[in-house]
C-alpha cells in the first residue's frame, strides 16, 4: 500500500485501533510523523521492531515499510505531508535533519505536551478552511520538526550525563569499595566526587 497526497498538501487525522488490530506492511510516499495517544502496541520501522506507549514518537521518512499491531485500544495521530509541501532551502534542512532514519522516540513530558498541543492545532486548523491555512499549517510543522530534532539532542546529551553519572559511581565503588556501609554512603560520596 503506497499514499501519495494530491490535493491534500498536508494530512493529519487520528487513527483509532481496536485490541490486537493489526496495520499489515506498508509504505508511503510521503513524510509521516505518528504520535500515540493512548494505548500500547507493537511497530515495525524496517527491520527494526518498538514497542510503542503513550506519548511516543514514530519518525518514517518515505518509501520505509512500516507495520502496527495494537495491543490494547490505540490511538495514534498520523501526520502525513509531501516534501513540496515545505518548499524553502531551510524547510529541506529541517527534513533532513528530523528524518535521518525511521526510529521511535519518547519525547519529554514538556516536548509531549508542545508536541501534541501542536498536532491539535493542526487538527483544528484543517477543520476551518479559510486562506490562513496552508501559512499555519506550515507553521505549525517546522514547530513539530524542530522539537523532534532538539528531543533527539537532548536525549543524547541525557545519555551522555547518565553514562557519566554512572562512571562516577562505579569509581567511587572501585575506589571507595571498603569505606561503604549503605547505599546513602554511595550516594554521598559519588556526589562529592
Amino acid at each position: 500500500m503506497s499514499s501519495i497526497l494530491h490535493n491534500d498538501k498536508v494530512r493529519i487525522f487520528e487513527s483509532k485501533h481496536k485490541n490486537f488490530q493489526e496495520v499489515h506492511k506498508h509504505f508511503h510516499e510521503t513524510f509521516q510523523i505518528l504520535y500515540a495517544l493512548e494505548g500500547h502496541g507493537n511497530c515495525q520501522l524496517g527491520n527494526d521492531d518498538y514497542i510503542i506507549t503513550k506519548d511516543d514518537v514514530l519518525i518514517i521518512p518515505p518509501f520505509t515499510s512500516h507495520s502496527i499491531s495494537a495491543n490494547t485500544k490505540l490511538t495514534i495521530l498520523v501526520l502525513e505531508f509531501d516534501q513540496k509541501y515545505l518548499n524553502t532551502h531551510i524547510e529541506d534542512d529541517l527534513l533532513e535533519r528530523a528524518f535521518i532514519q525511521p526510529e521511535r522516540r519518547t519525547l519529554y513530558p514538556f516536548e509531549s505536551s508542545e508536541f501534541r498541543q501542536l498536532l491539535r492545532k493542526m487538527l483544528y486548523e484543517k477543520s476551518l478552511q479559510d486562506d490562513l491555512q496552508d501559512h499555519i499549517l506550515k507553521s505549525h510543522l517546522i514547530e513539530i520538526l524542530c522539537i523532534l530534532i532538539r528531543s533527539k539532542r537532548s536525549e543524547s546529551t541525557n545519555q551522555y550525563q547518565s553514562v557519566v553519572r554512572l562512571e562516577s559511581i562505579k569509581e567511587t565503588i572501585d575506589r571507595r569499595y571498603y569505606e561503604l556501609q549503605s547505599l546513602e554512603d554511595l550516594s554521598k560520596k559519588s556526589q562529592r566526587e
